[in-house]
């Protein structure tokens, strides 16, 4: 995990703790938090996050502290903030930026609290010293909570060029800040999902405990009816409207604060969301901060260290903490359907990604995801609103959500803006196009016991899904010009690349030619990882202008991925015949990979004669393992109706038609299709196949592993194939410290990161969950920026690398916008 430095390890541990929280809220207002139960609040809170630094680290880093707060006698609230704002922010040329030397760090510190306060303390500040003269926060329309470096080369590169975005999941890109102003407008509207959450997924629960041991719904409520109170008082507070009373401001607990509320009206702009809610917060926040800077107040402190409290208990839950490691953590915060209600429109995150300069977008092309539905009804129900919310941001349109939404007017409408955008050649509005990703699910037996194979559920799902996506296209045809690729994403982990393969081609039939896939994004094992994208690669046939999301195992350096792993690790006996079987494809031509060749062949040999009771080399389980990619159902139907089975009659579509001629050719070729059929439904080669093993995590060599990692790149090579790299996303999820060690170094060969021997390969950029990782695009340019200048890099060449990244993400877009559209309505 990236470290804060001393001064501001701490500060985030009091402005997010449950026991803080706990005692702030079952203790009378004014009594008074000592600074010992200060101190051990912080202490358990800080503690796991720094287990292996000896007590006395804490101990003197809440000392240096509290003696730097000295000047502000029971205050605690805006001596944090102010030693944040010392230590990531600054002005430059009148403007409020982050310091590039410790971007990395404050993204640690954006997981766990909120920017807004920080932010709000370097205004208060600047007019409470006067150093800087009156300065006010930058007019952002309210729309970006994120504050990035200031650099003159790359702010202008931006400008000219505009950033690429090649991996961005719509859903999950709203970003905390804005999730907490719907949830004090309509608290119990923003639960009612995550209620019904909380009670079916253990995920869920986890998570909310992870974070508070007593989070629950009915807390989560009560904590934001008093966070809407608190507000309405601090604001009255801010600016004069509560007077003191008897020493006080009339509160007494957060009892008496959430029956009887407050008396004082908040401000009507938080009702305005998307245009002015967020300016409207900043604005109070520094008032109260002025206030709180020139006039000690350890009431109205108590009650503004409670409100962010709150409001960081509720972050907590929509933001991926940067210590919760895998993607298993990540797949928790898209559970708790604490953003479904708050996404369903999509125009206010269209303006997030252009930024707030409504003349230039700092995006130019971009590829939003979204998860096809089952029926092309609703699928159309998703696209009118994705499609209509993006024509009310070309148009500046703000009353466009009352008229009628039908979605063949939608496209003829966005067939006009693109042509008068295209002719224009401005840059004042990204260029948006849509990628439909499947979702991965894990396999269980139980749930496939009625059709007996493995993955019949999710197979059946996707062939649902695929059918109506399909369905979807030929009923709007002018969707083929925004709806330009196909995508399988969620945990790896839960299914390969041979159970989407026959829907990838079914699709691509259809016309969505263009596909990525996620993979070698997290991993039981690195050989593992490797082997998912060498069977994305192989099995889905990705080549030239097709693209690998994620791709870690390939660059992830295996010294550091060996450091952080146990010596054994458990996997699953079918799983490791299978990574080992693509490590040995890889390596068998290799030179000087001798040893690792015969140890991997002799192991594969021994596993796949346990687990198909039957004696099996390398070869002939290789020609068998490169088919898994058929249709299990015209598979099943060629063995089982041999003598009826024809393909040209398997079905009356011509696409799923052509899946069963491949089944036809394989037999024809000799593949042996029983062996192929039993590897998915005979019940006994399951139990083999699922049985859990112990490995070693050095199972290779550090050598071995790079060379295995090194025939995986110059396959993506070979296949001018294209690896979208997402660096907060794989900071958060994967085994690194620090952006410093990102991978994607590596693949630029920027010097001293590039391994020798190393081939290029084509990488483009991704934001992956802006929301969840509080990122976006201009984050991670700034995030990689800022090692390439630390590692002694001058400012052009550290742009050149990034340049390169960036215009790979132009070059390989899946946009058509190139083409233009020739219709916007029906077939």
């Amino acid at each position: 995990m990236i470290e804060p430095s001393a001064i501001t390890s701490l500060p985030p541990f009091l402005l997010a703790n449950h026991q803080l929280l706990a005692l702030l809220e079952n203790r009378p207002f004014h009594q008074a938090i000592s600074k010992e139960e200060m101190e051990e609040a912080v202490y358990l809170a800080y503690q796991p996050w720094q287990s292996r630094h000896p007590d006395h680290v804490f101990r003197s880093r809440w000392q240096s502290l509290c003696h730097k707060n000295d000047a502000y006698p029971k205050q605690w609230v805006a001596p944090m903030l102010r030693t944040l704002v010392k230590g990531y922010l600054q002005f430059q040329h009148g403007n409020l930026h982050a310091v590039l030397g410790t971007y990395g760090e404050w993204q640690t510190v954006l997981s766990r609290i909120s920017s807004l306060p920080v932010q709000a303390a370097a205004y208060a500040q600047c007019d409470d010293t006067n150093r800087f003269g009156t300065l006010k926060p930058a007019n952002t329309h309210g729309i970006c909570p994120l504050i990035y470096p200031y650099d003159p080369v790359v702010e202008d590169y931006i400008a000219r060029e505009g950033l690429h975005e090649t991996h961005l999941h719509l859903n999950g890109s709203t970003h905390a800040e804005w999730l907490w102003q719907r949830a004090l407008l309509k608290p119990h509207a923003e639960l009612l999902d995550f209620s019904a959450k909380y009670k079916k997924e253990t995920w869920v629960r986890e998570l909310c405990h992870s974070i508070n041991p007593v989070l629950n719904p009915a807390t989560l409520y009560r904590h934001l009816r008093l966070a809407s109170h608190l507000r309405s008082w601090l604001i009255a507070i801010s600016d004069g409207r509560a007077t003191r009373l008897d020493g006080g401001y009339a509160l007494r607990n957060a009892k008496q604060l959430f029956y009887r509320g407050s008396p004082f009206f908040n401000d009507e702009r938080f009702n305005d969301l998307e245009n002015q809610a967020l300016r409207a917060e900043m604005d109070w926040l520094i008032n109260l901060l002025q206030h709180l800077m020139k006039t000690p107040d350890p009431l109205a402190d108590r009650l503004f260290h409670f409100y962010l409290l709150l409001e960081n208990e509720y972050l907590q839950l929509t933001v991926h903490r940067q210590d919760r490691y895998g993607f298993d953590q990540f797949q928790k915060y898209t559970l708790t359907a604490l953003r479904e209600s708050a996404e369903l429109g999509y125009r206010y995150r269209f303006r997030q990604m252009g930024g707030a300069i409504k003349q230039q977008s700092r995006a130019g092309w971009v590829e939003g995801r979204f998860a096809p539905k089952n029926s092309f009804e609703k699928n159309g129900v998703l696209l009118t609103s994705i499609l209509g919310d993006y024509l009310r941001y070309l148009q500046e349109e703000d009353t466009y959500s009352q008229h009628p939404r039908d979605l063949s007017k939608i496209l003829a409408e966005l067939n006009a803006q693109v042509t008068r955008i295209n002719k224009q050649n401005t840059r004042s509005r990204l260029k948006l196009t849509l990628v439909a990703h499947f979702i991965k699910r894990a396999w269980s037996e139980e749930k496939d016991k009625k059709e007996s194979y493995r993955h019949s559920s999710l197979r059946n799902t996707l062939k649902i899904q695929t059918d109506a996506l399909c369905q979807t296209l030929e009923r709007w045809s002018g969707l083929r010009h925004w709806v330009c690729g196909i995508d399988a994403a969620a945990n790896e982990l839960h299914a390969s690349p041979e159970v989407f393969a026959p829907f990838f081609r079914v699709c691509q039939r259809q016309g969505l030619t263009h596909k990525t896939y996620h993979a070698g994004e997290d991993f039981t094992h690195l050989i593992s990882g490797i082997r998912q994208v060498a069977d994305a690669l192989e099995i889905l046939d990705i080549k030239e202008g097709d693209r690998i999301g994620h791709g870690t195992a390939l660059g992830i350096d295996p010294k550091l991925w060996l450091a952080s792993m146990p010596n054994m690790l458990v996997v699953r006996q079918g799983e490791w015949m299978l990574d080992l079987l693509g490590a040995w494809r890889y390596l068998r031509d290799c030179p000087h990979s001798q040893h690792a060749t015969q140890k991997l062949a002799s192991d594969v040999a021994r596993l796949a004669t346990i687990i198909f009771a039957r004696p099996t080399g390398c070869e002939a389980l290789d020609v068998l393992m490169r088919h898994r990619g058929l249709l299990p159902k015209f598979v099943f139907a060629c063995i089982d109706q041999e003598a009826s089975w024809h393909w040209q009659s398997a079905s009356w579509n011509d696409a799923w038609r052509e899946e069963a001629r491949l089944v036809h050719s394989a037999k024809e070729e000799g593949v042996d299709l029983h062996l192929l059929a039993a590897w998915w439904r005979d019940t006994k080669l399951w139990q083999q196949s699922e049985k859990q093993i112990e490995v070693e995590a050095k199972y290779l060599d550090e050598e071995a592993l790079i060379l295995l990692q090194q025939c995986a790149m110059k396959d993506v090579q070979k296949r001018r194939a294209v690896i979208e790299t997402l660096p907060t996303s794989n900071v958060f999820i994967s085994q690194y410290q620090h952006y410093r060690e990102h991978h994607s170094l590596r693949w630029m060969k920027v010097p001293d990161f590039a391994k020798s021997n190393d081939p290029d390969i084509m990488v483009s950029m991704g934001s992956d969950n802006p929301g969840i990782f509080s990122n976006d695009l201009s984050t991670e340019f700034y995030q990689l920026y800022a090692v390439l200048r630390e590692n002694g890099l001058t400012d052009m060449t550290a742009l050149n690398f990034l340049a390169t990244v960036n215009e790979r993400g132009r070059q390989y877009r899946f946009h058509k916008w190139r083409r233009g559209c020739k219709t916007g309505g029906e077939l």
